[in-house]
């Protein structure tokens, strides 16, 4: 298996550092600005408080300048730089809060520069559409960020908005295992021994230093039942279509992909490793990987696994930010428009008040009220 390190970002990245020690056993690292939230992960992962300790308030300038002023210590210390120096690191953060969106691509970038041949994932997680203008303004800059700072990146993204209708805490928990389990998936877990097609660790580390975006369908624990009536390829496209991943463009450009299938007799006779269908509906690879193993064992679980690496850029998802960004403001420019506040002569209302303070006696009669109306612009 290849070796791997998770690094978390922000509260959302730290809870899939967390998750990934517990689940898979790997170093990890997680990195935030807000002591509190760093108090909901274990004491035992290992953490790094930056800034003054209170969180960056979803301003990922002052993010940036958190990571500014500590990265020397971070780089400088060998217990922390151990668990970076690995194969491949995931540095996760979600796209629309503070912390993680504004420090983690470029904390991506400096390792980059010190371990030039460890392989670096940004991993992403956008928020629902639902969420405050200030998320979708955050996501955007991340994306900006993502396709025009870095050269060459290869990164994973993950839709919240996928998962709406689920209450929170149950979408999260579902992203953050989902994102877990294909870290798995990548670092060769199920890459068993066969005596027939294999993904080796020079093929695996081909398919993910792909420049571009990676996406991971998964059919776990297949029974014989599940397809009487549809096929183990259509099943993959419904997870294609419905995952925690963001959705794929239909560009239809897609530059490697990896089946790894672990089945049983039966069910391996019915399942065709090319993906011909699959290869209809995103695109034919320019390369393919296949790891076939056939469970000689009718009692172990039976997966399949389909990797896609080198898409393109998510425009259609970065579309509905901005029509959501749009959408925001043209509310709150109605509301501001609708105010009945707008109707107010307050000129009137200052000369009124102004022609009363002769004969005003209260405490309030020597206020400055022409310099207060000024200060709020009227």
């Amino acid at each position: 298996m290849l070796d791997i390190s998770v690094i978390g970002i922000g509260n959302a990245g730290s809870q899939v550092s967390s998750l990934a020690s517990e689940k898979l056993s790997v170093p990890v690292l997680a990195i935030n600005s807000s002591e509190k939230d760093l108090e909901t992960i274990p004491s035992s992962i290992p953490h790094i408080l930056i800034g003054d300790q209170r969180g960056s308030g979803k301003e990922r300038l002052a993010a940036k300048k958190f990571l500014k002023g500590a990265i020397m210590d971070i780089v400088n210390n060998e217990e922390y730089m151990k668990i970076i120096k690995k194969d491949v690191i995931f540095i996760v953060s979600s796209t629309g809060g503070g912390t993680g969106s504004g420090s983690s691509i470029m904390f991506a970038n400096i390792i980059s520069e010190i371990y030039p041949n460890t392989k670096i994932i940004i991993v992403g997680i956008l928020p629902t559409l639902k969420e405050a203008l200030s998320t979708q303004l955050n996501s955007i800059a991340y994306m900006k960020e993502l396709y025009q700072t870095l050269d060459g990146a290869t990164y994973m993204l993950y839709d919240n908005d996928k998962m709406s209708k689920l209450p929170s805490t149950v979408m999260m928990n579902s992203i953050n295992e989902c994102i877990v389990n294909d870290i798995d998936v990548i670092r060769g877990t199920y890459q068993h021994p066969t005596r027939y097609s294999s993904i080796d660790e020079k093929d695996a580390t081909n398919i993910i230093s792909t420049k571009g975006r990676i996406f991971i369908a998964s059919l776990r624990d297949i029974k014989e039942k599940d397809i009487d009536e549809i096929s183990l390829e259509d099943l993959l496209i419904n997870q294609i279509k419905t995952n925690a991943h963001c959705e794929i463009q239909r560009d239809k450009i897609v530059h490697r992909t990896g089946v790894i299938s672990l089945l049983s007799d039966r069910l391996n006779e019915k399942f065709d490793s090319h993906v011909p269908k699959i290869q209809e509906f995103i695109g034919a690879p320019v390369e393919e990987f296949e790891h076939i193993v056939v469970n000689n064992d009718r009692h172990l679980p039976n997966h399949i696994f389909f990797i896609a690496a080198g898409l393109t850029q998510v425009n259609d998802r970065i579309r509905k930010i901005n029509d959501r960004i749009d959408e925001i403001n043209e509310l709150q420019r109605q509301r501001e428009e609708d105010s009945e506040l707008n109707g107010v002569d307050f000129d009137e209302m200052e000369s009124k008040i102004q022609r009363s303070e002769s004969t005003s006696t209260g405490d309030g009669a020597n206020i400055d009220l022409k310099s207060i109306f000024n200060k709020f612009d009227v």
